[in-house]
């Protein structure tokens, strides 16, 4: 086990990445299902109106899509599947 610069602890086969346009870093494999530039991409490209309430993600993969959805709109529900 190590510590990132926080005093986070995480395994050595891990690793802390920022997820862009947040103030959140996510704990990540090093070899691992990881969210890439396309999700983001995706993320801004995404429009919804902001009275949405309920989101499913379909083949959410990593989660990180449906986690910026939730933070864009946190009103909603989202729901990774």
């Amino acid at each position: 086990m190590a510590f990132d610069k926080n005093n986070i602890p995480i395994d050595t086969d891990e690793r802390i990445d920022t997820i862009p346009g947040t103030d959140f870093s996510l704990i990540q494999k090093i070899d691992g299902t990881a969210f890439s530039i396309d999700t983001l991409l995706l993320a801004d490209f995404i429009d919804f109106p902001t009275n949405l309430l309920n989101i499913a993600d379909l083949g959410s993969g990593s989660g990180i899509l449906a986690f910026l959805m939730k933070y864009r709109n946190e009103k909603s529900a989202v729901t990774g599947f």
